[in-house]
């Protein structure tokens, strides 16, 4: 991002989880815990507001869109979608970006999960 800022050009980031908690107005333990219906509600609503941002920048001219959005959550001993596929489906960054952990804290996260015998 730096570079291509670097080189005249104009980036917009949406980190899709920072969309869900400031549309949810919760921590990321209490979003986790909420029964999968408000959960749907907040992450629709996260959404929408990354497409109106991405529209936004669209119309403004922005050369570059990226989505920063997680793959898995890992909770409770097991690892959940982070989103649902149709939701990312429907927006269209230039790029999304898959945020991932640091390879030692998923060895570690891994050898206490029912994924142990992969690390």
């Amino acid at each position: 991002m730096d570079y291509a800022r670097s080189n005249g050009k104009s980036v917009l980031t949406i980190d899709l989880w920072e969309e869900v908690l400031t549309s949810s107005s919760v921590d990321s333990a209490t979003f986790l815990n909420m029964p999968i219906e408000a959960r749907n509600r907040y992450l629709e609503k996260a959404f929408n507001s990354a497409r109106g941002k991405l529209r936004k920048a669209e119309k403004e001219g922005t050369d570059i869109s990226l989505v920063l959005a997680h793959a898995v959550f890992p909770w409770r001993g097991t690892s959940e979608d982070a989103f649902p596929e149709e939701l990312l489906d429907e927006i269209h960054p230039d790029a999304f970006v898959t945020v991932i952990h640091n390879i030692f804290d998923t060895h570690e996260e891994l050898k206490g999960t029912h994924f142990q015998g992969l690390a």
